[in-house]
């Protein structure tokens, strides 16, 4: 009894960590109460959820990137500087950015492709992208995003922080963000340096295998 109850407890621990990895989150508790898990929505959560029915535009800067988030405009380079200035700034209007980021579309990808095409190394664009990844599947947009700005980013410290960065919002998904920085900075020293260095240190605070490259 005691090996089938340890059996079944290593099943549903493996079955769990594949759904934490491999799941979006969009469906990853679902398949956790199918697991047979229950979900208790947090008071955080139903705060959050509260703030965000509630949010109105406050401002016309909100209330222009409303109406491009609803299709009423087209994408243009004054959208693209309000938006950078709402993130920014400080009296961003976060419940009403969490609800069209959480909606997600097309609006709000192209926006910020397009943003950082014209600043691939702004770090509140890149935590944008992070966001409306968490609840969209835009993956394979936020690997080139990142990839773009360690290729370009020649400040050692913050390519540095842009690795740990990658790898903290990409390996979860199975995707070896090492390996492929190495293949794309394999002709800067300095930075194969620095991309060993932040492979060490996360080998070290969770355990993980070391590649051999």
């Amino acid at each position: 009894m005691k090996d089938k109850i340890s059996k079944a407890g290593k099943e549903k621990y493996t079955k769990t960590q594949e759904i934490l990895k491999n799941s979006h989150r969009s469906e990853r508790y679902s398949k956790l109460v199918e697991l047979g898990f229950e979900y208790i929505e947090e008071e955080d959560d139903r705060i959050e959820k509260q703030e965000e029915d509630n949010a109105k535009s406050l401002n016309n800067r909100q209330k222009t990137l409303v109406k491009y988030f609803e299709g009423q405009f087209c994408l243009s380079l004054d959208i693209i500087e309000q938006f950078i200035l709402e993130i920014e700034g400080e009296d961003t209007n976060y419940p009403l950015l969490r609800k069209y980021f959480k909606q997600g579309g097309n609006s709000i990808l192209e926006l910020l492709k397009q943003a950082l095409v014209i600043y691939p190394l702004r770090e509140s664009l890149i935590n944008a992208f992070v966001f409306l990844n968490e609840h969209n599947n835009v993956f394979s947009e936020l690997i080139s995003a990142y990839t773009n700005a360690c290729k370009k980013e020649e400040s050692i410290s913050s390519f540095e922080d842009l690795v740990r960065g990658f790898y903290m919002n990409a390996s979860k998904h199975d995707y070896d963000v090492f390996l492929s920085l190495r293949e794309i900075c394999k002709k800067n020293q300095q930075k194969l340096e620095i991309i060993s260095k932040v492979e060490e240190y996360f080998q070290v605070v969770y355990d993980l295998k070391p590649n051999f490259h």
